[in-house]
């Protein structure tokens, strides 16, 4: 480990308490009594910014606290339990999070073993061995590495434990007077002694974060392309996330996303690209149309239609309906793509 790198780390009195929290976390076990809806914030004293807590476990198969960072986070949260199971992976690793989770000894990793070993505790049984991750939007998710955010999630844990108890012998403790509101735990400093304390408030939600719906594609590129032959086909697009991390061993993993395109008609592929994430999910939207363009160039036409089945796609790809006379349709199938699909996944395997 390099010098400065191991300045960064948390220090050993971080993983105590953090160890200490998530130990009190285990014996309240308060998803007897919480839903993972239940959500309630606690703002981080340095720099204000709110993390939005979950309890997870009423159903008895994951049982973790997460913390969302910031209202962005909540958004995609809430969208989260709307979604169907097969994009659930593409929602969870396009938020930022900060995770305590209690797993089974097997399920650990080499690191969180040999951390609580160091640090002298043990665990035993089922769903017993406490286990914190982080989550950054375009990776997967990743061991807590920075002295900052094990910080972070002491104050969350402190502040977690009050509110959960309170819930237990309030269950209208969460549940606000106005729906525009949220409860959050928030730090006031003294006037006399200038210390922290903590007071509960109500915080407004706030407009929606937009969402990227539209993309510009550069003049040249769709001037060039529009200049192509017409075929009477259909092109089938879709983008979905590879099970293969990119990244060296003791670096944060990467995702990446598949984009693939198929001729409906013949299932042939007609490209393939690799796209990250690391700038945010809509800045890997934003790419797409371009690599389209780069794909139609390259067999040498223009499609009389494009397939999708992700209403992002119909509306990112909007432009090419006007400039290119492609009419985008928006379906619940894609059958040549899910057939490409599935092939390319045995070849990987």
């Amino acid at each position: 480990m390099k010098p400065d790198t191991a300045k960064k780390q948390p220090t050993d009195a971080q993983w105590k308490r953090l160890f200490y929290l998530a130990d009190q976390v285990k014996r309240l076990s308060p998803w007897e009594w919480m839903q993972e809806s239940d959500i309630f914030g606690v703002r981080e004293p340095s720099s204000g910014e709110v993390h939005f807590i979950s309890v997870m476990g009423a159903v008895g198969e994951h049982y973790a606290v997460t913390a969302y960072c910031g209202w962005g986070d909540l958004e995609r949260f809430w969208l989260m339990q709307d979604v169907d199971e097969s994009v659930m992976p593409e929602f969870m690793f396009e938020t930022t999070q900060l995770m305590l989770s209690f797993e089974n000894r097997e399920t650990l990793e080499k690191r969180d073993l040999e951390l609580i070993r160091r640090l002298g505790l043990k665990y035993r049984g089922r769903n017993a061995w406490p286990q914190f991750r982080v989550f950054r939007p375009g990776y997967y998710p990743w061991y807590m590495v920075e002295r900052a955010e094990a910080e972070q999630m002491i104050v969350i844990l402190e502040q977690s434990l009050g509110v959960m108890m309170r819930v237990e012998d309030d269950s209208a403790l969460l549940v606000p007077d106005d729906p525009e509101t949220l409860f959050v735990r928030q730090p006031v400093a003294t006037k006399k002694t200038g210390k922290t304390e903590w007071e509960d408030a109500r915080l407004e939600w706030p407009e929606p974060e937009r969402m990227l719906t539209y993309y510009e594609v550069e003049s040249a590129k769709m001037d060039a392309v529009s200049a192509l032959p017409r075929s009477e086909g259909s092109v089938e697009i879709d983008y979905f996330l590879s099970d293969a991390p990119v990244g060296s061993r003791n670096e944060r993993p990467m995702c990446a996303y598949v984009l693939l395109m198929t001729d409906a008609k013949t299932g042939y592929v007609l490209g393939t690209e690799i796209l990250h994430a690391t700038d945010g999910l809509e800045g890997m939207l934003s790419r797409i149309p371009s690599k389209m363009l780069e794909v139609f160039s390259r067999s040498g036409s223009i499609p009389e239609s494009i397939a999708v089945s992700r209403p992002v796609l119909s509306q990112i790809l909007a432009p090419f309906e006007d400039r290119l006379a492609i009419e985008v349709d928006l379906t619940d199938s894609l059958p040549a793509t899910t057939e490409a699909r599935r092939s390319l996944g045995e070849f990987l395997r």
